[in-house]
């Protein structure tokens, strides 16, 4: 298990539950690194407390002490399904969910899609080979037609999408997109769409379908 800061930090302010804080415990007692590491941390939440002078935290140290006030985050709901959907444990999953807010993270990579952004991360042994990451589509864009040149797995979990088939994706839907299927959505309402994928191979984009869906839309 590969522990990081935020997750020492998490650990440091008694924010996990009893399963993630035994885990971390174990990487501590055999790692002087760790320890060294939580000492650092521990240091600066005390100096954040009581300095007379206010101090500045970092955005994810500051949200990090927000969410030790209420454990509970919106995306708390999907750690499961998320850990099942990338072969990765529950801790990592909620560290990687906790960061579909933080928009200015480096994580996220911009494409040449308009309005779209991709947070990559490696999956778990059963789909290391994948291109596993988060995407977010802003509302009101239209994501082009594309043909699955391998099976593509989508977990929703933010905001509504309408299928070129009529079928809605909606948060909390998973869907299997199988070789060869093909398809085009554009988002509908006002929040951003968001999704977990598991990519087995590179989309093959339909350029002249996308200009046909796109006209059939400015039509209705």
């Amino acid at each position: 298990m590969l522990v990081d800061e935020e997750q020492l930090t998490q650990y440091a302010l008694g924010i996990l539950d009893e399963g993630e804080q035994k885990a971390i415990e174990r990487e501590i007692a055999t790692s002087f690194e760790l320890q060294k590491e939580l000492v650092v941390i521990s240091n600066s939440l005390q100096n954040i407390a009581f300095a007379e002078t206010p101090l500045l935290p970092s955005d994810s140290l500051r949200d990090l002490v927000l969410q030790s006030i209420n454990k509970k985050t919106r995306f708390d709901g999907f750690i499961e399904r998320f850990a099942d959907l990338f072969d990765l444990d529950n801790l990592t999953s909620q560290s990687l969910l906790k960061k579909i807010d933080h928009t200015a993270n480096r994580a996220w990579e911009s494409t040449l899609l308009p309005g779209v952004k991709i947070m990559k991360f490696p999956g778990g042994p059963r789909v290391s080979a994948a291109t596993c990451g988060i995407v977010q589509v802003k509302p009101g864009k239209f994501f082009p037609a594309h043909q699955h040149q391998g099976n593509e797995l989508i977990l929703v979990l933010q905001g509504r999408a309408l299928d070129d088939n009529a079928s809605v994706l909606a948060a909390g839907d998973r869907f299997n997109f199988d070789t060869g299927s093909s398809h085009s959505f554009r988002i509908i309402g006002d929040e951003t769409f968001v999704f977990a994928v598991v990519l087995h191979k590179e989309n093959k984009w339909l350029w002249i379908k996308s200009l046909i869906d796109l006209l059939h839309i400015k039509k209705r």
